[in-house]
């Protein structure tokens, strides 16, 4: 049996796939015995359904972490902790060397700060415009107290390799140690073969048929990543990216780092992405949410956004965002929504402000968790209604 296998039935997963229950349809996946993979647990596969059928997985750089046995004895052979301790499987860090693939002993309780992390796709001419973009990235950042410990190099191993006892026997007697590490929510638009074009990659993702993954990488990896996708300079960082800092007094920020990484073992790449309803943005809501034990309530977005002079900002970047993607809402199963947007966009930006103040049924409509989550540029604002004491 290959060992990828024996992790995946050790996490409780019956077949050769990941599962999931958050998207409205799965990614169907198999593991030929004729692909080839660079280390034992490369999850390479190739895709079963949708208009990439057939088509091989890239696992060079865009892998989700795999939990290796929860056991004391496995976390014996590796020198964790199992109660301190979470070991896992392709963590992605560049050493020097190009992007590499490792175990890491992760401490479970060290972070210290977080922040959500917002990347415009495009060199921005102030910070401010950056805060305002529709169309950008989010990632979470955590910082720690006591280092993340790169144990193993995944390349170094010989990649049939089945029997874990063998691979401990590889850890490093100097692992490679980070204090920053980001969980980043993106689409697989690159394959084996090749990418897919960038028209198409804006019409697939709407269209749920490229399959997700979360990544857990080096902040120092993503930060190189980020520059030489622009082919440029660390100084233009600061006019395509934003930080928004997660308050440690009303967040719980060790378990929202925990929901992520168990997030990225639980989906693997099983789970299709959406630019709307199953995005990066809306995915690093669910991690904040599920450490404070639920999304704020569509009462707490109404009271905070229904304010004229922050409605007439909401609906601003409604029209924006429905001028990129006329299908926004489409995933939002309300018929009276669904005929409320038409009539927004018939009356215009100015005119619609002033219709739904007067129509308080249907600005409840508009005014929900579901809607607001899905706009890049509201990040700030719902940050802020989830950090209320």
């Amino acid at each position: 049996m290959r060992l990828i296998a024996i992790l995946l039935f050790a996490i409780g997963i019956n077949s050769l796939s990941w599962s999931s229950s958050l998207s409205c349809k799965n990614v169907a996946l198999s593991f030929p015995q004729d692909l080839s993979k660079t280390d034992p647990f490369d999850p390479v596969a190739k895709i079963d359904n949708g208009p990439y059928k057939g088509r091989i997985l890239n696992t060079t750089t865009m892998r989700p972490i795999m939990f290796l046995p929860q056991e004391k004895s496995v976390y014996a052979q590796f020198g964790a902790d199992l109660k301190k301790d979470l070991l896992v499987a392709n963590f992605t860090h560049d050493a020097g060397e190009g992007t590499r693939h490792w175990i890491a002993k992760i401490p479970r309780d060290a972070v210290t700060k977080a922040y959500w992390l917002k990347n415009t796709f495009e060199i921005q001419a102030t910070p401010q415009e950056v805060d305002g973009q529709t169309m950008a990235h989010s990632q979470m950042v955590f910082e720690l107290s006591r280092p993340i410990e790169l144990i193993v190099d995944q390349n170094s191993l010989d990649p049939n390799i089945e029997d874990l006892s063998a691979i401990a026997n590889a850890t490093l007697k100097d692992p490679v140690r980070i204090d920053s590490v980001v969980s980043s929510f993106e689409a697989m638009y690159k394959f084996a073969e090749d990418p897919i074009p960038f028209f198409a990659k804006d019409l697939w993702v709407i269209k749920r048929t490229i399959p997700a993954v979360v990544r857990v990488l080096s902040t120092e990896t993503r930060l190189q990543e980020l520059i030489n996708e622009k082919n440029n300079t660390p100084d233009a960082l600061s006019l395509s990216t934003i930080n928004y800092p997660l308050n440690p007094h009303s967040l719980d920020l060790n378990s929202i780092f925990m929901n992520a990484l168990s997030d990225s073992n639980r989906m693997g790449y099983s789970e299709f992405y959406h630019i709307f309803a199953n995005s990066c943005t809306t995915r690093a809501y669910s991690w904040i949410d599920q450490s404070r034990g639920g999304a704020p309530s569509d009462q707490e977005f109404f009271d905070y956004h229904s304010q004229p002079e922050r409605l007439r900002s909401l609906v601003d970047e409604i029209f924006i965002t429905l001028d990129r993607n006329a299908s926004m809402f489409d995933h939002i199963q309300n018929d009276q929504l669904q005929a409320l947007i038409p009539k927004l966009r018939q009356l215009g930006p100015g005119k619609a402000v002033e219709y739904l103040l007067t129509q308080p049924k249907l600005l409840r409509l508009l005014l929900t968790n579901q809607v607001i989550s899905a706009i890049p540029s509201t990040i700030s604002e719902n940050i802020k209604i989830r950090q209320r004491d």
